[in-house]
């Protein structure tokens, strides 16, 4: 790392470490947590994926992480060091209500969804603390954690538009993802594509495994290239996750 380089991450993290009053999920704090943090705390997240998912207590995770201009991926073009929480997306598994969530109203602005796809939804947001609900006939159904607006320009293009963190995409109402596998004779050793397709737009990354093999590039975007050295005659599963919707399918590699 060069020096002019290493200054400019010290000072991101020194800046960061004083947004002592942005909204918390369980000490996790984005744009001042770290993948790290997140680690010690819970024991997930450890891999090299620009975004993990796990279940904790009554509440579905998702969480979000910066990273390099690569693909897809969020870019914050030098501002944040790798790694450092972007978003907290929870799914609670069990019924809230806004008052449960001890927002102060004089900071909570309400919006419409797509009155055409989102019948019965209604989004809230808290600049100040950096809070997006999304609410269902007035029980919460999604609540993400993102950057308060003060902090946002350390990655302006990822909260550019704070809203549409409930918008697209949460949980158990992502739309249905098309994943696209090889039809022709494979051999081990060749670099083969998978793909997916879904619709609408998301700020959430794309989780990929395969088993076996191993992902060469792509992870955390639609498509991925994943090497087959060694897999003589084995069936390979490649599974792709997208705030909680699966897909996935099966490449049989010759002899």
């Amino acid at each position: 790392m060069s020096k002019l380089k290493l200054i400019v991450v010290t000072l991101s993290l020194l800046i960061l470490s004083v947004d002592s009053q942005a909204k918390e999920w369980r000490g996790i704090i984005p744009l001042t947590s770290t993948r790290e943090d997140v680690v010690r705390q819970f024991g997930k997240c450890s891999d090299i994926n620009p975004s993990c998912e796990f279940i904790f207590e009554n509440e579905n995770v998702h969480i979000e992480f910066s990273g390099n201009p690569t693909g897809d991926l969020h870019d914050c073009t030098g501002q944040l060091p790798t790694d450092a929480v972007l978003l907290v997306e929870i799914t609670p598994q069990k019924a809230l209500e806004l008052k449960d969530l001890g927002l102060d109203k004089k900071h909570l602005r309400a919006f419409d969804l797509n009155p055409l796809r989102s019948v019965g939804y209604r989004g809230y947001i808290d600049d100040k603390e950096g809070l997006v609900v999304k609410t269902y006939e007035g029980k919460v159904v999604q609540i993400d954690y993102i950057a308060r607006a003060k902090k946002r320009h350390f990655c302006e293009n990822y909260y550019e538009n704070p809203e549409s963190f409930v918008q697209d995409i949460f949980s158990s109402h992502a739309p249905a993802i098309a994943l696209h596998c090889p039809a022709e004779k494979l051999h081990a050793g060749e670099k083969i594509h998978f793909s997916a397709n879904f619709t609408g737009k998301t700020k959430i990354t794309l989780l990929w495994t395969v088993s076996p093999g191993r992902i060469i590039a792509g992870q955390g975007t639609r498509s991925i290239t994943v090497d087959t050295s060694e897999l003589q005659g084995q069936l390979l599963r490649a599974r792709v996750t997208l705030g909680g919707v699966t897909a996935s399918c099966y490449v049989q590699i010759s002899p």
